[in-house]
C-alpha cells in the first residue's frame, strides 16, 4: 500500500503560486502602494497629493503640472531588497525564506507649457525585480513499522521575472493663482514570468542498497497585461495651505495567461489505481481581472520653517467572479478588498540649497483569506513604512538621496497545492489542520536618487 504520509511529506506550497507581480517583488497584486515614485514623494513618505515639486506629480496628482518649475525630472530607485518568510512550513517545522536583490529604475518625464495650460509625459518602470530562491532541507523520517530507514530531502525552487513599464500623457489647467485641474491617460504594460517547482526525494535503504522515490511538481506562469489608467485631479492653495485630490482607476484592455503544469511520482511500491503518476497540463486563457477606484486626498501645510504634509488613499472594494484554469483548477481572478492607507511627511530645511525630510506610511493588504474558495492562494500582510531623505544641488541641479523600509506580518494560504493532488489523485502534502494557512512577515529596504534638470 502506498504510504503518502510519509514519502510525499511537504508543507509549504511552490509549484502551484498564483503571484502577479508578487513574492520578493517591488510591485505586487497584494499591495497598492508598493512603489513610490519621485524624490519629493519619496523622501515624504508618499503624502504627495497635495504638494508639487518634481515631474513625478503625474503618479500622484496630475493637477500638480501648474506648478511643476522644472521641466525635467529622473528619479531612480537604484537598489531594492525584499524578504518575505513563511513560518514552519516544511515538515520538520523549518520556515521558508524568499528574497530578491534588484536595481530598478524609477521615472523620467519632461514638461512644456503654453500660458495657462501644462503638458507632460513620462514613462516610469513601476516594476522590474527578479527572483531565484532555491532552499531544501533534509531529515530523518519516523519510523513507520517497516524498519525502513528513510532519509527526506524537501526542496523548493523558484525562478520569477517581474516588470511593469507605464507611460502617462497628462495635462493640467491653471484656473487662477490658487487653483489647478489636471487630467491624465496611462498605459500600463505588465509582464509576470516564472518558474516554480516543489517536490520530495525520499532515500529508503532496503537491505542496505539505496531506493529513491518521490515526487516533483513544476508550472510555469506567463502572465501579460494591457492596462489603461485615466486620472483627474485639482490642487488648491491658500496661504500656507496646500490641498489636493486625485481620483483613478485601472481597466484591463488586454491579457494573455499562459500555463504549463508538469507532474512526476515515483514510489517504490504499487500505486493505487487511478492515480495519475506521470501529468503535463497547458492552458491559456484572457480573463481579465477587475481592479478598484482610487480617490486620493492630501493636506500639506507649511509652520513656520517645517512643512508637514499627510495622504489618504482609497481603494473601492472589487468583486470578481473566481475564474479556474482549465484542468489544473487555480483561480487567476480574484476579490479585492476596500482598502486605506496613510502617509504623513516632514521637510526641516538645513539651509537654502538643502533639507531633511522623513515620513511615515501604510501599505496595507487588499486580500483577504476564504476559506471557502478552493485552491485559494493568498497573501494578507499590512506593512508600514518609514523613509528618510537628504535634498540639496549638484551643480546647481536639485537632487534628492535616501532610502525607505517597509516591513509588516500577516498571514499566506496556499491551499492551490491542493489542485496537484487533485491531478494526481493522492494527498502528496500533509493537512496543516489549519485550511493551508501559515504565518508570513515580508519587510524590503530601497535607496533612491532624484535629480531635477
Amino acid at each position: 500500500m502506498f504510504k503518502s504520509s510519509t514519502k510525499f511529506q511537504l508543507k509549504l506550497l511552490v509549484s502551484t503560486i498564483v503571484i502577479s507581480v508578487s513574492s520578493v517583488s517591488v510591485a505586487d497584486e497584494y499591495h497598492y502602494n508598493n512603489l513610490l515614485v519621485g524624490g519629493e514623494a519619496v523622501s515624504l513618505g508618499g503624502a504627495y497629493t497635495a504638494l508639487a515639486n518634481d515631474l513625478s506629480v503625474m503618479h500622484y496628482n496630475v493637477a500638480g503640472l501648474s506648478w511643476v518649475k522644472r521641466n525635467k525630472t529622473a528619479s531612480i530607485n537604484t537598489l531594492a531588497w525584499e524578504r518575505t518568510d513563511f513560518e514552519e512550513v516544511f515538515t520538520n517545522g523549518q520556515d521558508f525564506n524568499r528574497e530578491a536583490f534588484s536595481v530598478i529604475p524609477g521615472l523620467f518625464g519632461v514638461r512644456a507649457q503654453s500660458g495657462k495650460w501644462s503638458y507632460a509625459a513620462s514613462i516610469a518602470a513601476t516594476d522590474f525585480s527578479k527572483e531565484r530562491t532555491n532552499q531544501d532541507v533534509v531529515y530523518q523520517a519516523p519510523d513507520v513499522g517497516d524498519g525502513a530507514n528513510q532519509e527526506v530531502n524537501e526542496y523548493v525552487n523558484i525562478n520569477i521575472d517581474n516588470s511593469a513599464y507605464k507611460l502617462t500623457f497628462a495635462g493640467a489647467y491653471q484656473a487662477n493663482e490658487q487653483l489647478s485641474y489636471g487630467f491624465g491617460l496611462s498605459f500600463e504594460y505588465r509582464e509576470f514570468q516564472t518558474i516554480q517547482g516543489s517536490g520530495t526525494q525520499v532515500t529508503t535503504l532496503v537491505d542496505d542498497v539505496p531506493v529513491i522515490s518521490g515526487f516533483d511538481a513544476s508550472r510555469r506562469f506567463d502572465d501579460d497585461m494591457w492596462i489603461l489608467q485615466p486620472a483627474i485631479g485639482f490642487q488648491y492653495r491658500y496661504q500656507q495651505w496646500r490641498f489636493g485630490g486625485q481620483l483613478s482607476k485601472d481597466f484591463t484592455l488586454s491579457r494573455d495567461y499562459q500555463v504549463t503544469s508538469n507532474i512526476l511520482v515515483s514510489s517504490r511500491q504499487p500505486l493505487p489505481d487511478g492515480v495519475t503518476p506521470i501529468s503535463r497540463i497547458t492552458a491559456n486563457h484572457d480573463e481579465e481581472q477587475d481592479y478598484p477606484w482610487h480617490v486620493a486626498l492630501g493636506v500639506a501645510h507649511q509652520f513656520n520653517q517645517v512643512l508637514v504634509s499627510f495622504d489618504w488613499h482609497f481603494y473601492s472594494k472589487v468583486e470578481n467572479d473566481e475564474f479556474y484554469v482549465d484542468d489544473i483548477q487555480t483561480p487567476i481572478t480574484r476579490d479585492l478588498n476596500q482598502v486605506s492607507n496613510f502617509a504623513i511627511g516632514a521637510k526641516l530645511p538645513l539651509s537654502n540649497k538643502s533639507a531633511l525630510a522623513f515620513g511615515v506610511f501604510t501599505d496595507n493588504s487588499n486580500s483577504e483569506i476564504d476559506t471557502t474558495i478552493d485552491f485559494q492562494r493568498v497573501e494578507d500582510i499590512d506593512l508600514i513604512g518609514i523613509s528618510v531623505a537628504y535634498e540639496g544641488q549638484l551643480l546647481e541641479m536639485p537632487f534628492t538621496v535616501g532610502a525607505y523600509h517597509k516591513w509588516g506580518n500577516g498571514k499566506v494560504r496556499f491551499a492551490d497545492i491542493r489542485s496537484v493532488e487533485q491531478i494526481v489523485g493522492l494527498p502528496l502534502y500533509p493537512d496543516n489542520g489549519n485550511f493551508d494557512i501559515a504565518k508570513a512577515t515580508k519587510k524590503s529596504f530601497v535607496v533612491y536618487l532624484s535629480l531635477d534638470f
